[in-house]
C-alpha cells in the first residue's frame, strides 16, 4: 500500500490543504537524469514496505533490486 495517498486523502477529507514531500535533495542528481519517467514510476509504483526492506540493505543490494530489473534505471546507477 500507500500509506503516503491514504495520509493525504484523509486530511484533504479533512479541509486540510496537503504538501507531499517525499524525497529530499540526495535524489536530485539521479531525478535530473530521469528525463523519461522511469524512476519517477518506479519510485510510485514500490510498495511501502519495500521501501523498508532497502533502508536496512546494502547498495549492492539495492542497485540489484531496486534498479536493477531495468537496463535505463541500471545505467542511472553505475
Amino acid at each position: 500500500g500507500k500509506i503516503i495517498q491514504e495520509l493525504e486523502s484523509q486530511f484533504r477529507g479533512a479541509g486540510w490543504n496537503v504538501i507531499k514531500l517525499v524525497w529530499d535533495r540526495s535524489w536530485d542528481p539521479l531525478l535530473a537524469q530521469d528525463r523519461t519517467g522511469i524512476l519517477v514510476n518506479k519510485l510510485n509504483t514500490t510498495p511501502d514496505g519495500q521501501f523498508q526492506t532497502y533502508a536496512t540493505e546494502t547498495g549492492e543490494y539495492i542497485r540489484e533490486h531496486f534498479f536493477g530489473d531495468d537496463p535505463r534505471l541500471r545505467d542511472m546507477v553505475k
